[in-house]
């Protein structure tokens, strides 16, 4: 371990404002000096508050480092997550659902199909959403009803999550590459659903799922959503490739339309006052 990875361990664990002596004692760095240049680097940095307070080791008025408190990345100061869950079972499909607005890409997808879980990932991944789903479906029929379902209940946690919308930029877009495909993607997030998606794959397969199920998965996605998708391949040999940069493009776009506004924190982004649909 560094001098810095133990000074930071020791800064995490004690919580408390430490002088740059105690600190050199505690971590048993030297010289003294040495301590000090890497606080100055630290606080530099932002990963440390220095200021002039009472030691809580020493009980002296000097110098301290202090671990710097951090909102969670993508959430200004003052708000709360924007957070959903939702359960639905059906006579074809039992699926439970938490999304994160505010989160860092973590996924936990579990539906049976592996592509089906990867389409979800890459949502999560580039779209910095946390997405927790469990999906158990009729699949002896098929894999319709339940990529249908996943897609109706991560639209509904979407746009619960989304709430009025306050303070977001409401639109957004990506063209992303993979490989030899290209993707385009368009996004608004003002509370009326509608798709227009072009994959280029309905006779095909990709992988262990039928080329349509991604249009209808991106469609059923939207219109749940109550967004305004326009999805469409440019390019593109490989069926996998073009879902996927499909699958990313719309979470680049997504990612852009839900982010805060600085200019416009506290406004609704619509003339007509609300975009709740």
């Amino acid at each position: 371990m560094t001098n810095k990875d133990k000074i930071l361990a020791v800064l995490g664990r004690v919580k408390k404002p430490i002088c740059d002596d105690c600190l050199s004692r505690e971590v048993q760095v030297r010289p003294r000096q040495a301590a000090r240049q890497i606080c100055l680097a630290l606080g530099r940095q932002d990963a440390l508050r220095r200021e002039k307070v009472p030691c809580s080791s020493c009980g002296k008025r000097k110098l301290c480092s202090l671990i710097a408190e951090r909102p969670p990345a993508g959430l200004p100061p003052g708000r709360e997550p924007r957070t959903a869950s939702l359960e639905r079972k059906t006579g074809e499909t039992s699926i439970s659902v938490s999304i994160n607005l505010d989160g860092q890409g973590h996924c936990k997808v579990a539906t049976g199909n592996g592509f089906l879980d990867h389409m979800v990932g890459q949502l999560a991944r580039h779209g910095l959403l946390d997405i927790t789903l469990q999906a158990q479906g009729d699949v002896d029929t098929g894999w319709h009803h339940l990529v249908e379902d996943v897609a109706i209940m991560l639209g509904r946690a979407f746009r619960e999550a989304l709430g009025e919308g306050r303070g977001i930029r409401r639109m957004g877009h990506a063209i992303v590459p993979l490989d030899e495909a290209l993707a385009l993607v368009a996004v608004d997030c003002g509370g009326r659903g509608h798709a227009a998606v072009e994959t280029t794959l309905d006779d095909t397969m990709v992988e262990t799922l039928s080329g349509d199920l991604i249009g209808h998965f991106l469609e059923s996605f939207a219109l749940e959503g109550k967004i305004n998708l326009h999805a469409k391949v440019l390019a593109g040999v490989s069926p996998h490739h073009k879902a996927e940069a499909l699958c990313k493009a719309l979470a680049r776009a997504l990612r852009d339309a839900v982010e805060p506004d600085p200019r416009a924190a506290q406004e609704v982004p619509s003339t007509k006052g609300t975009i709740a649909g």
